[in-house]
């Protein structure tokens, strides 16, 4: 917390003095509902990927055709007001996670696409509970600044944007050869994002795993 430059027995207004500590009352009500909202998101992202898991295993089973996965997406979208497909990864994504980042439930940011940043450094195996530990990860922190943790991109050293180069590529061919042959672009540290269409984010979900499957994918530029 910090220090205070003002002496309190220096305000004459003893009224104003109470008015404004009644603030401290405030604020913990904030980190109160934070920390609630913070776990409600976590319950309910558990809860979606749970149950995507099980429509899987249904259409697979019963040879449905993917009804039971139309079903709870649709269900989750209504709920959500987004029909954006990305978003309801980023719901499955967090509900992934959302075992290992319950016990620091007071700490984390309420913001679902902050949690989705963070779930990146949990599956890549960085020090998030250090991180947590030392006050880098607080209710507090946005998106660009988890995204820049767990990118490890230090922002003050951000070169010009002269350095980067766009490059639009038309090629003809299965999905998955495709692929194989841009998997070395995709995968260098020169290639900050890319655009991908449907076959070609498929063929990254089939054909690649781990954390090289993680890392390709955060390149990929959702449109909003």
């Amino acid at each position: 917390m910090a220090q205070l430059t003002i002496n309190e027995s220096s305000i004459t207004d003893v009224l104003f003095v109470k008015k404004v500590d009644e603030l401290e009352k405030d604020w913990a009500q904030v980190i109160r509902t934070s920390v609630v909202l913070a776990k409600k998101q976590l319950l309910f992202a558990k809860r979606v990927k749970a149950l995507w898991v099980e429509a899987e295993k249904i259409d697979a089973e019963k040879n449905t055709d993917e009804h039971h996965q139309s079903f709870i997406l649709e269900k989750v979208q209504a709920l959500i007001g987004s029909t954006n497909k990305s978003i309801f990864s980023r719901w499955q994504k967090i509900g992934e996670f959302a075992d290992a980042l319950m016990p620091y439930v007071e700490k984390l940011p309420p913001r679902r696409d902050t949690l989705y940043q963070l779930t990146f450094a949990v599956e890549e195996k960085k020090p998030y509970e250090r991180w947590i530990s030392e006050n880098k990860i607080t209710p507090e922190t946005t998106h660009q600044s988890m995204m820049t943790l767990v990118r490890g991109v230090d922002q003050e050293a951000k070169v010009s944007s002269q350095r980067y180069m766009k490059v639009a590529l038309f090629i003809d061919g299965e999905a998955s050869a495709i692929l194989k042959l841009l998997r070395p672009v995709l995968n260098s540290k020169m290639t900050k994002s890319f655009d991908a269409d449907a076959r070609l984010k498929k063929a990254i979900n089939d054909d690649i795993s781990g954390t090289e499957k993680s890392a390709m994918k955060r390149k990929i530029r959702e449109k909003k």
